[in-house]
């Protein structure tokens, strides 16, 4: 069989050790220490990522100031993250209430149990009356400037 020759020939010239194969580990086979050292080694991934930012002098997102663009004011409403809120649900609710188009609103910040929202600062009275009656997954915003 000349397919066979040729292997043979192949493994002569590259012999193929079976010692240079290692299986993946499977989780559950693993003992303690192997597995916590795969939890160790993602760790020290992060610490080495936190130290080179601390060398380049970057700060992390929590230390930043919140920037407010001009002419936009924050308002505070009550409903998060722990309502199941994302940036865009409070974006649609806005817009549908008010009929503003969606790029006039301003930054949202998420916490976990309100939000802040920058606002134009030229919105009417009656605009506002309206966001006071808004929901958003069915929660009132209850909607107050900070």
């Amino acid at each position: 069989d000349i397919a066979a020759m040729l292997c043979y020939q192949a493994q002569r010239k590259n012999p193929f050790k079976v010692s240079e194969l290692k299986p993946a580990r499977d989780p559950k086979k693993m003992n303690r220490n192997e597995r916590r050292r795969g939890i160790r080694e993602d760790r020290q991934r992060r610490n080495s990522r936190k130290r080179n930012d601390e060398r380049r002098g970057s700060r992390g997102r929590d230390d930043r100031k919140p920037r407010q663009e001009a002419g936009m004011v924050s308002y505070r409403i009550e409903v998060g993250r722990n309502h199941g809120v994302k940036p865009g649900g409070i974006v649609a609710a806005i817009a549908e209430r008010t009929g503003m188009p969606g790029k006039v609103i301003g930054r949202i910040r998420l916490h976990d149990r309100y939000s802040t929202v920058d606002l134009p600062e030229n919105m009417t009275k009656t605009v506002f009356q309206k966001l006071k009656n808004a929901t958003v997954h069915n929660k009132p915003m209850k909607i107050r400037e900070v």
